[in-house]
């Protein structure tokens, strides 16, 4: 379908009821003032008008219901208000001949009424709590932060309110590494949870403040299992094993090396420290007390579960006339025969009693002091 263009309308200024309807294409260019049109020449029912801002710098503007022209000329832009169609723009409008005016229909980019015709700089106004504001026809939208809603940006924000991930995979890249890339506060703004991407490292706590822990829950019960960081001299890092434990074996410093952990042998069931007999390591080692006997001497273990580590007290029991033991520095009576093979002193009485007979060997045999036989 072709439209018929009429004459440029030339006009310079102000017009009332302008002449320009009877035909369906009008261009308004001017070498004078702006061109303002109060109201155009009455139509026929359902005519459509097309007017094109064809001047090279000037737009024009249609005025909404101005009283300078007939009611039946008179333009309803449907804002309430005067729309200016900037230098290269157009707009379109048909008569309504029920309510005896003209109706804008449409227009170009640009076109400018008391709608928002314009996009503006993004925070090019004073944040509102709605995310946006309009000024004249301008619509400015806002970055969200910790107090107002609006867009995520590219740049540094603080977000409010809680917010769910529902995608299957949510992936955080930095635009450079940082000790603290990432990190979860609690309400001191302390920090709980922290990624180091400088060291390639994943923290809990926070030094001087809060101390690091991990909670793990089961699938069972409400029990849980808890690592603690403990107050600490010094820093130190541990070394996981390189390999998996086999049954029975524990989490142990390797013998080498203080930081790197090994699994091994488990004393006591794996809660107790390496026990070696003879050097060989003795699996899940019991101490038994000794019954002594004549030829036996009796022992007796005592665990002290109160130090740390636990104390393990060894008695031997003494020796009598009918068990075998140590031989103290008391009185004692002795069972069995005895012979001592080197020199023998005896500071005090020695008495034989009973029918025996008292040997000397082939020995001389010295006797000092009184002697009764």
């Amino acid at each position: 379908m072709a439209t018929k263009a009429g004459a440029t309308f030339t006009t310079a200024g102000t017009t009332n009821n302008a002449a320009i309807s009877t035909a369906s294409l009008y261009r308004l260019d001017t070498s004078g003032s702006a061109q303002v049109i109060t109201g155009i020449a009455a139509g026929r029912d359902g005519q459509y008008l097309t007017l094109v801002s064809a001047d090279a710098s000037l737009g024009f503007t249609l005025n909404n219901l101005d009283g300078g022209s007939s009611a039946a000329n008179q333009i309803s832009t449907g804002t309430g208000a005067a729309i200016t169609v900037p230098a290269g723009s157009s707009i379109n409008l048909i008569y309504d001949a029920t309510s005896s005016l003209w109706r804008v229909s449409g227009a170009a980019a640009g076109a400018s009424g008391s709608g928002v015709t314009t996009i503006g700089a993004l925070d090019g106004q004073t944040k509102s709590a709605n995310g946006a504001v309009i000024v004249s026809n301008t619509l400015y939208l806002q970055t969200a932060d910790a107090s107002f809603a609006g867009l995520v940006s590219t740049g540094t924000q603080t977000f409010a309110g809680s917010k769910t991930f529902t995608g299957a995979a949510t992936t955080f890249t930095p635009n450079a590494d940082s000790t603290n890339v990432f990190q979860i506060q609690d309400n001191s703004g302390d920090g709980l949870f922290t990624v180091d991407s400088t060291n390639d490292e994943i923290e809990f706590g926070k030094a001087s403040d809060t101390a690091g822990k991990i909670v793990f829950y089961n699938g069972t019960n409400s029990n849980t299992a808890s690592i603690v960081s403990g107050v600490t001299t010094s820093s130190y890092s541990l070394t996981l094993p390189v390999s998996g434990p086999a049954v029975s074996q524990c989490l142990q410093t390797d013998s080498g090396t203080a930081t790197q952990l090994v699994f091994g042998n488990c004393a006591g069931g794996g809660s107790g420290d390496s026990v070696f007999a003879n050097g060989s390591a003795a699996n899940d080692a019991n101490f038994i007390d000794t019954t002594a006997s004549g030829t036996v001497t009796g022992v007796t273990i005592n665990l002290a579960t109160g130090p740390n580590p636990d104390e393990i007290n060894v008695s031997i029991g003494n020796a009598s006339a009918t068990v075998a033991g140590a031989v103290t520095t008391g009185t004692q009576t002795l069972a069995g025969d005895k012979t001592l093979s080197g020199s023998t002193t005896f500071t005090g009485n020695v008495n034989q009693t009973g029918a025996t007979t008292f040997g000397t060997g082939t020995g001389n045999v010295s006797l000092n002091g009184n002697t009764t036989v």
